[in-house]
């Protein structure tokens, strides 16, 4: 009863690292991608560079590696490169997020 009141769990199921070089430095811009067990995902996104004047949401999504890939999982598609709420084990998510994992 009253299940759908039930808060969402939420695990990191996939990071995806995307290179760039942005005037003459080089970094990386981390996706790291979540899916609940109602099925909901998200994302989060991170640089390894400082960027003050930009929006990095923004710029990341502009990337070629979120346009094809990550935009259409987040939508709801399946991708055999990324595993489902169900395929990661509850442990890992909570290592990875105590920096247990790289």
């Amino acid at each position: 009863m009253f299940s759908f009141f039930k808060k969402q769990q939420w695990r990191l199921v996939k990071t995806i690292i995307n290179p760039v070089k942005l005037n003459k430095i080089d970094g990386n811009v981390f996706y790291h991608l979540f899916e609940s067990d109602k099925g909901n995902r998200r994302i989060d996104i991170q640089c390894s560079m400082t960027l003050p004047y930009m929006d990095l949401d923004e710029q990341a999504r502009k990337l070629e590696t979120y346009q094809v890939k990550i935009y259409r999982w987040e939508m709801g598609r399946l991708d055999p490169d990324i595993p489902s709420y169900n395929q990661i084990p509850e442990e890992e998510t909570v290592n990875v997020l105590k920096g247990k994992i790289s």
